[in-house]
């Protein structure tokens, strides 16, 4: 949970860069948007890998603080709000994916019973066209578009397979894992919305590119949006009440730019946002300096809070010392814990819980609070 708090702050400069550079490219192509807030939301999903692997690269600096803690029974339960953080996350992250999941379920369920006709399902449970999976994709139409005109029907199903080519399923599924495991973050969730948004538009620019008659496009599409429901979370749907007006604007303005993006202007984007996530995990909490050498003084402990025995180590009377290392950021608080030589394993999560309740006077350097990795070790007897 520390690490994913630690990258939200990152995650909000990407998404925010992104929303600027979003409005900024309004009257390029919507695919270039698209592709864009792809980007940011990969970009964003990678950052808690990045930051990982870049604070467990070995550190210029390790100090040992050694702690002696001696149990008794009554401590067992004393525990962090931390822990408590910990479940209010794992919860979130379960509901959005329990929702997602049953979204799966019930699309399966509803393209199993839909009618073939001509390489498209139509259902009497759907009302809007919709499109979903990626080796063996399905486009299901309402049972209404039966009545639509060759014309008519021709045209949603163009913009249905737009988003087939185009992977948009799997990328707006991607946004929705990524909108689970950082639930708690508005942007994420902007970011969403905003990808789901130029799908839509970069879809109806494929349809106009082919040849589509704008005026006709625009009715067809209020048309359906005029039937539409509340859409599963685990389909693209062809028309929802949100932006459609803005929709319907771009279609008839002629002077959009309707191609899709360049592979050359996509590869220099994904570097470009790749390099912004990198660097962001890099500089996290600044570089970790050695304590006694030019001029570092040592972390100075101000908060203690003793780990607990667990029931099963206490009856077995297990004693001996668990080593953790952790880095102590420039605000005192402990990150990046790692057990360096367990001792058993309720006693080595105790000791984790515990130590992320510690809180120091930071090292620092020239008058400046600097990171520091130390080294901890808690020792447990029983008394």
């Amino acid at each position: 949970m520390t690490l994913l708090l630690d990258a939200s702050l990152d995650v909000t400069v990407v998404l925010l860069v992104a929303w600027g550079a979003a409005a900024t490219l309004r009257s390029a192509s919507a695919d270039l948007r698209r592709c864009l807030w792809i980007a940011a939301i990969v970009a964003a999903a990678a950052l808690p890998a990045e930051l990982w692997i870049v604070q467990s690269l070995p550190a210029t600096a390790r100090i040992l603080v050694a702690v002696p803690a001696a149990m008794h029974p009554a401590v067992i339960g004393s525990r962090h709000a931390g822990s408590g953080l910990t479940t209010a996350w794992a919860a979130g992250l379960v509901l959005v994916l329990l929702r997602l999941g049953a979204g799966l379920v019930a699309v399966a369920r509803i393209t199993r019973r839909a009618r073939p006709v001509d390489g498209v399902r139509y259902s009497t449970e759907v009302a809007t066209p919709m499109t979903w999976g990626v080796f063996r994709p399905h486009v299901v139409l309402p049972v209404a578009a039966q009545a639509w005109s060759p014309a008519q029907r021709d045209l949603v199903v163009a913009h249905e397979r737009a988003h087939i080519a185009r992977a948009d399923w799997l990328w707006q599924i991607v946004a929705h894992v990524v909108c689970a495991l950082f639930w708690f973050h508005p942007l994420v969730w902007v970011a969403r919305a905003q990808l789901r948004r130029e799908c839509e538009r970069a879809a109806d620019d494929s349809v106009l590119a082919a040849g589509a008659d704008a005026a006709s496009y625009a009715r067809q599409l209020l048309d359906v949006a005029r039937h539409a429901r509340r859409a599963l979370p685990a389909v693209v749907a062809m028309a929802r009440p949100a932006g459609l007006e803005g929709r319907v604007r771009a279609i008839l303005d002629s002077s959009r730019r309707r191609a899709p993006i360049h592979r050359g202007t996509l590869l220099a984007l994904c570097l470009s946002v790749g390099a912004l996530s990198v660097t962001l995990a890099a500089v996290q909490d600044g570089r970790v300096y050695r304590a006694g050498e030019d001029g570092v003084t040592l972390p100075r402990l101000i908060r203690e809070v003793k780990p607990s025995y667990t029931d099963a180590a206490l009856s077995a009377k297990v004693e001996g010392t668990v080593m953790l290392v952790s880095d102590i950021g420039i605000d005192g608080v402990p990150r990046n814990i790692r057990v360096t030589q367990p001792l058993e394993a309720g006693l080595d999560a105790n000791a984790i819980a515990a130590l992320e309740q510690w809180r120091f006077e930071p090292g620092r350097k020239d008058g400046e609070a600097v990171r520091v990795e130390v080294f901890i070790e808690i020792t447990y007897t029983v008394k």
